[in-house]
């Protein structure tokens, strides 16, 4: 009975880890949208186009970059693989995406003392951000793709719109760092009335 009990609250913290990954996810996406949307008065159409056109990006690099030829399905997993091959084409554009990345790093620790329990779930936290940044960072290089193709934006636009989604995320994320349950509770409703939003205009996430 108590291995059983062991395994049900080890499947539901899978459950909300998995649950947490993909609300980040579609936040990640809703923050491109939101930018073309207040800047561009990109509407329902537009802005789920940029989501295809930015998953037909990477499938294109997936089409490229994969290691075996008989592999022709791209899933989501695959998304990280594909980071370097991204990350070269959106450089060759002049965007300087590493400054704007080092403009909005994530504090490994706390400014202050914290005591050791503190500290090391801090660290956990750090380190699940640090893990994830290559999928975020890929799904923001294949809408900038994708918006040089379509719309021809340059260099200026494009750095206008990776700095707005690094900075909103990062706004937001950081709060995460701070290890408390209010501030936990603070990003769950925020990324909720933000992708919200985005999927009441009728955009698929």
């Amino acid at each position: 009975m108590k291995v059983n009990v062991k395994r049900a609250r080890q499947q539901q913290s899978l459950n909300t880890i998995n649950q947490q990954e993909s609300d980040a996810i579609t936040f990640c996406l809703a923050l491109g949208c939101e930018f073309c949307r207040t800047t561009r008065n990109f509407g329902k159409k537009r802005l789920n186009n940029l989501i295809q056109g930015m998953y037909f990006e990477l499938a294109d690099h997936f089409m490229i970059y994969r290691e075996d030829e008989d592999d022709v399905e791209f899933k989501r997993d695959d998304v990280p693989f594909l980071y370097t091959g991204l990350r070269n084409q959106v450089t060759a554009l002049d965007v300087k995406v590493e400054d704007i990345e080092r403009e909005f790093e994530f504090d490994r620790d706390f400014g202050g003392w914290m005591n050791s329990a503190r500290n090391k779930k801090r660290l956990a936290r750090f380190q699940l951000l640090n893990d994830r940044e290559r999928m975020f960072r890929s799904f923001w290089y294949g809408m900038m793709l994708y918006l040089w193709r379509a719309y021809g934006w340059g260099k200026d636009r494009l750095s206008r719109f990776y700095r707005y989604v690094r900075q909103q995320y990062y706004l937001l994320f950081r709060l995460y760092l701070i290890c408390e349950p209010v501030e936990d509770e603070n990003i769950i409703k925020t990324i909720q009335k933000r992708t919200d939003a985005i999927k009441k205009i009728g955009v698929i996430l």
